[in-house]
């Protein structure tokens, strides 16, 4: 009678002897990047970063050509008015974000009802953004002659107010794709899409001057809602139904208040700086100061990329935040110095290709702008952290203190020259970055309790 000790020794001596005289070969060795594209698809944290950095590199190239396109097609006061429609869209667009931006990413990896917390925070951004949009342009005018002309024509009105809502809808179906660890939808829709359908849309707008690079560089925002949702149903089971739950409400309205608050904190030194350098130094000099700052911003995009997705991996359950901290302040560092050495040695000859006068002027602001990259980057993480704990308390603190360090030396060395306005913004970030980690580890780096 044979056991079942007997069986089972019998089918292993008969396994190791197969493996002996099997001469089939063996599956071929990974290369180096093989293992690496495989370890990437796995890592959440590097991938959603590398996809948001896609897309905000794409965007810029697509920019790039946007309005190049445009300086072939329109008159320079044209692009001047359709610059000031274009920068109107984008303020109203922050500020009707309502803290849904944050609140999305937080909340809905491990939200029960996803559905209505989407829903809710596009009806309620949608109607802010028309709601705001509607009061630019019938107070902007008023400051600004150059666009009274949109105010006049009920039918350029009723554009501006859809394209932007539009607009700020686009910017929160960003923030979806986040949360679900699925940042390549946003270079797919913002960087491919979005880009394609504006360097293609001036062409067919010409006759509408100013309005027509506006229409064109918005309209494609209208284009990104609509494949962003598509992408959500098919992809992600969304059913599509506007309205307002009480339930999600009253789950989100603190932490969505006070991260609007910190929001709308952040962006004080972007509106209030350009009036202070054109107040102190001319308009030249605060179009040097805008194009320096602008060059900047592509590089502030690794950090934004990389908090944004440690904010998501953070958000999900299970998660030891600090480890991911780690993880994300390692990736940071390892981009930041090409960041750094690109600004700072190469950023005379990239600016260059807009006229020497920019070389010469902005060089060196944009040469400090880039050794900010690593502050810039200490604050976005820091913030990110509070964030992720529920200090909102200092997170207010930290971004008030951006606003105080920024504003008031850049009022104070305005008149020694843009290199000084730009070591005020280091400066303020390093003040508000130092503030929220030393906030985060005072209080133990505790890892969020989970959100139902």
């Amino acid at each position: 009678m044979c056991t079942g000790e007997g069986l089972a020794t019998d089918e292993t001596a008969g396994k190791a002897a197969r493996r002996v005289t099997d001469p089939s070969p063996g599956p071929a060795p990974r290369t180096w990047a093989g293992s690496w594209l495989i370890r990437i698809q796995g890592d959440h944290l590097v991938r959603n970063s590398l996809f948001t950095m896609l897309a905000a590199g794409s965007m810029g190239g697509f920019g790039f050509l946007f309005w190049l396109v445009c300086a072939h097609l329109f008159t320079s006061a044209q692009i001047g008015v359709a610059t000031t429609l274009i920068s109107g869209t984008i303020l109203v667009s922050y500020f009707g974000q309502l803290g849904f931006e944050y609140t999305f990413v937080r909340f809905l990896p491990t939200s029960r009802d996803r559905n209505a917390e989407i829903n809710t925070g596009l009806t309620l951004v949608g109607v802010a953004s028309l709601v705001l949009s509607a009061a630019y342009i019938l107070v902007a005018p008023t400051f600004v002659p150059a666009l009274e002309f949109v105010r006049r024509s009920p039918l350029s009105s009723l554009v501006f107010v859809i394209f932007t809502a539009f607009t700020a809808l686009n910017m929160l179906t960003d923030a979806i794709f986040i949360a679900y660890r699925s940042a390549k939808y946003n270079f797919m829709v913002d960087g491919l899409i979005q880009g394609t359908t504006k360097v293609v849309a001036p062409a067919l707008m010409i006759g509408l001057g100013a309005f027509g690079i506006f229409a064109a560089s918005t309209g494609a925002a209208m284009v990104g809602v609509g494949f962003s949702i598509w992408f959500l149903i098919r992809r992600f089971a969304y059913r599509l139904r506007l309205g307002v739950s009480p339930a999600v409400l009253r789950q989100v309205f603190g932490f969505s208040g006070l991260n609007y608050l910190a929001s709308l904190l952040n962006m004080v030194p972007v509106l209030v700086v350009p009036a202070i350098v054109i107040n102190g130094r001319g308009p030249s000099e605060a179009g040097y100061y805008y194009l320096a700052f602008q060059m900047a911003n592509l590089l502030y995009a690794l950090p934004l990329a990389i908090s944004g997705a440690l904010f998501s991996e953070g958000s999900h359950d299970g998660i030891d935040l600090r480890h991911q901290a780690r993880r994300a302040s390692m990736f940071f560092g390892i981009l930041a110095l090409p960041a750094v050495m690109l600004a700072t040695v190469g950023g005379h000859w990239l600016l260059q290709i807009f006229g020497s006068e920019y070389g010469e002027h902005a060089r060196t602001a944009l040469a400090v702008f880039g050794f900010g990259v690593p502050v810039v980057g200490l604050n976005m993480l820091s913030q990110t952290m509070l964030r992720l704990s529920r200090q909102l308390g200092a997170l207010i603190f930290s971004s008030a203190g951006l606003v105080v360090v920024v504003c008031g030396l850049a009022a104070a060395w305005v008149h020694r020259g843009l290199a000084w306005v730009a070591l005020a913004w280091l400066l303020g970030n390093l003040v508000a970055g130092v503030s929220a980690l030393v906030s985060w580890v005072a209080a133990g780096g505790r890892v969020p309790e989970p959100v139902a």
